[in-house]
């Protein structure tokens, strides 16, 4: 059976993988994933304010994405404008 170090010192082997695997394969049944916060640099940088203009319908569905995701629409909008442009 091999041994493995991660990068952070972490050691695991064949089972570990195995286990991950198997895991992973059903879904994750055991775990409890938390959404993470993509491109988290972008909060890094200076942030210039834009205007556009959209039929109320569009804002209304904008502010119930945002909300659905937990989210404020400016991050909401942030997030999907730049997932569309880096895709």
């Amino acid at each position: 059976m091999m041994e493995y170090t991660a990068s952070d010192g972490t050691k695991f082997n064949d089972d570990d993988i195995e286990r991950w695997a198997q895991d992973a394969e059903q879904g994750f049944p055991n775990s409890v994933l938390e959404p993470a916060q993509p491109y988290e640099w972008e909060h890094k940088s200076s942030m210039q304010a834009r205007t556009i203009r959209a039929p109320e319908t569009v804002w209304k569905l904008l502010d119930s994405a945002a909300a659905k995701q937990g989210l404020t629409p400016s991050a909401y909008i942030r997030q999907i404008l730049t997932r569309s442009l880096i895709e």
